[in-house]
């Protein structure tokens, strides 16, 4: 995985999981212009499943 100075994160593979449609796609905006491949899932029933089909390097979660 080469590292591009201008995309710091190419190749990184993100699940974002976060039943906020505003802070799914915002967080999809900001990680892919850092060169991240995004997944996004609503709830952690899809997250689960996104998770197991697509094997992310990092999960980000809402918990709340």
């Amino acid at each position: 995985m080469g590292v591009d100075e201008n995309m710091p994160l190419t190749g990184i593979k993100v699940v974002l999981i976060d039943d906020s449609n505003t802070i799914r796609r915002s967080g999809e905006i900001f990680l892919k212009q850092a060169g991240c491949e995004v997944v996004l899932a609503e709830d952690g029933f899809d997250g689960l499943s996104k998770v197991v089909d697509h094997k992310p390097d990092v999960i980000f979660v809402d918990v709340m």
